[in-house]
């Protein structure tokens, strides 16, 4: 949801209004697995899903290694704040906190995006 409304703003196909109704949702997703452990349902429900289909996320992730450096959990974690940040992309200014951000969440990006965001550097 965060990825597709950042996604459509930059494009002028939504509303900036539209951008932080969507944030207020992928924030609370985020949080969800930020506040929570794997015995709150809800993450569980998630972890499980994720680890029936590990293959098929494993090889999406920049550099599939990214999926055994840290638990499921964490991972939805960070691909919900990931999301949550991709709202903020028309926003971004290219600094060192920008850098840490895209160096977290990179692993969720296509690597021509996220090698334009980590140099600042546009065609």
């Amino acid at each position: 949801m965060g990825v597709e409304a950042g996604e459509k703003y930059c494009k002028g196909e939504v509303a900036w209004e539209e951008v932080r109704r969507a944030d207020w949702h992928s924030e609370a997703s985020a949080f969800l697995f930020d506040f929570n452990d794997e015995t709150d349902p809800g993450v569980a429900l998630y972890v499980a899903q994720v680890k029936q289909k590990r293959d098929k996320y494993e090889r999406l992730l920049v550099p599939s290694s990214s999926y055994d450096q840290q638990t499921v959990r964490e991972l939805l974690r960070d691909a919900a704040y990931f999301a949550n940040f991709a709202l903020k992309y028309p926003d971004i200014r290219f600094g060192k906190n920008s850098r840490r951000n895209m160096e977290n969440y990179g692993k969720f990006m296509p690597l021509e995006l996220f090698e334009v965001m980590v140099s600042g550097k546009a065609d």
